[in-house]
């Protein structure tokens, strides 16, 4: 009689494992940018630019003299722009509109107030924003990006023996997950002369999602 060959045991196929790990931190910001500048409004186009020019040239140079180097001051927008009025429903010209606006880059956080009013002063009546960040920001995101790997792996690891597998440390696969950071704080002002910046803090946060092999 014949007895066909006995063939291995064969082995379960390997399973899969995607974990997600992430991690936090609170930045106390160090850096702002100021978007300011200067709008003039005129009959003569070449009157109002020139006039805007002084002027941005003033809030350029009062800038300066706080301390602000050169490169961190640099032009964001400049704008002509006819300006009419309606009158009986019929359009008339009035003159033109020159703005010129100015991305400043304030190193110093403690001189951002300052910064806001000196402008003011020297002719600048146009503030759209200020943003507030870090210096070295992805320093800390890579510190967190590991901090995060380390998350999913110990979960990675929990899991597996909870349920009495045999896991791969070594990941197949790791995905990271856009994760913008959020500001918290705020500026607000209390006179012409007298701003008040609360910059506050930054919360950044990685996250990854990585994928493990059990068996």
């Amino acid at each position: 009689m014949y007895y066909p060959p006995m063939r291995a045991q064969e082995k379960d196929p390997p399973g899969k494992m995607r974990m997600e790990g992430s991690a936090q931190t609170l930045l106390q910001v160090d850096i702002a940018t100021l978007q300011l500048g200067v709008l003039t409004v005129g009959d003569e186009l070449t009157q109002v630019r020139l006039e805007n020019s002084e002027q941005t040239g003033q809030v350029i140079q009062s800038l300066l003299n706080l301390g602000i180097e050169e490169a961190n001051i640099q032009t964001a927008a400049y704008h002509i722009h006819p300006v009419y009025d309606f009158v009986d429903n019929i359009q008339v010209f009035r003159g033109y509109e020159v703005t010129h606006m100015l991305s400043v880059k304030v190193v110093d956080i403690e001189q951002v107030g300052s910064a806001v009013d000196i402008a003011v002063q020297h002719g600048a009546n146009q503030i759209s924003g200020i943003q507030f960040g870090v210096s070295e920001p992805m320093a800390y995101y890579r510190q967190l990006l590991n901090e995060a790997m380390d998350n999913a792996s110990t979960k990675a690891r929990a899991l597996a023996q909870s349920m009495n597998l045999q896991l791969n440390p070594i990941p197949v696969k790791i995905n990271e997950v856009p994760d913008g950071g959020s500001m918290l704080g705020e500026y607000m002002t209390t006179g012409v002369y007298n701003t008040s910046i609360r910059p506050g803090q930054l919360e950044l946060t990685a996250r990854v999602v990585v994928e493990f092999i059990y068996y």
